[in-house]
C-alpha cells in the first residue's frame, strides 16, 4: 500500500505508520500513530511536534526469531 492522506487512517485506535515533515529538522519522518482523543497521536520524542500527514498500515511483524 503507498502512503495515504491521514484522514482516511483508521480511527479506533490501530496502530499505523505516520509520515510527518519537520520543518526544523527539515525533513520527513516516519512513526507510529494511532487516533487518540479527537486526533491523529505521533509517538516522537514525547513531543506534539509531529503532525502526521500520512499514513500506511504496519507491516507484519517477523516470524523468525519469535521466544
Amino acid at each position: 500500500m503507498d502512503w495515504q492522506p491521514i484522514e482516511t487512517a483508521p480511527k479506533d485506535g490501530t496502530v499505523v505508520l505516520g509520515c510527518c515533515y519537520l520543518d526544523y529538522l527539515n525533513e520527513w519522518i516516519i512513526v507510529c500513530v494511532k487516533f487518540f482523543k479527537g486526533q491523529f497521536v505521533a509517538s516522537w520524542n514525547n513531543s506534539d511536534d509531529a503532525d502526521p500527514t500520512h499514513w500506511q498500515p504496519l507491516p507484519k511483524p517477523p516470524t523468525e526469531g519469535a521466544a
